[in-house]
């Protein structure tokens, strides 16, 4: 049926017609999600860079103008901030939160080569606050959390609490909430 203030594909609420704006907005997102590799409960929020290689979860969320270079690895209910930049190298695990304005880096002597270039891992159920900058080349350990605006430059064990500049650590045995056991 068509809206008669709006034409045919009118999102109009007295229109009746199936074939409505937001119809075919959903039905353009999901053909851009298959594209880009990505399941249809992640939710990226435009404009955003993701290169053709990227592997992405499902369940996550990709804020706007984040970068996601090429053969990045990120997993399951991932919440990326707006603003990130994640070149090629870095690994994300499942159920990871990475602020707004994060920058990894994969380049420790910049401009490099590629083969000099070191990866990032960020594992399990870590949370990195905004505006973070990780060197290359660390491993961010399992439920642990690095405060905002800090300068990670070695690797981060399991279940700590990292900030500064450098970051060091403020506590260890973290945990996610209270009475909840980490695994």
């Amino acid at each position: 049926m068509e809206c008669i203030a709006y034409g045919k594909y009118s999102a109009c609420s007295n229109c009746s017609s199936t074939d409505s704006l937001r119809d075919k907005a959903e039905k353009i997102k999901k053909e851009i999600d298959i594209m880009f590799g990505l399941r249809e409960l992640t939710k990226v929020w435009e404009p955003c860079n993701i290169y053709d290689s990227a592997i992405i979860g499902h369940g996550g969320s990709i804020g706007m103008f984040t970068e996601i270079g090429p053969n990045v690895t990120i997993g399951d209910r991932v919440r990326i901030g707006k603003g990130c930049f994640i070149p090629e190298g870095i690994t994300i695990g499942d159920d990871c939160f990475i602020g707004p304005h994060v920058c990894f880096s994969n380049d420790m002597y910049p401009p490099g080569v590629r083969e000099d270039w070191q990866r990032t891992y960020i594992l399990n159920g870590a949370s990195i606050g905004a505006n973070v900058s990780i060197r290359p080349g660390v491993t961010i350990g399992r439920n642990s959390l690095v405060g905002m605006g800090a300068v990670v430059t070695c690797d981060i064990p399991d279940n700590e609490v990292w900030a500064g500049v450098p970051a060091i650590m403020i506590r260890n045995n973290y945990k996610l909430k209270e009475g909840v056991e980490n695994d």
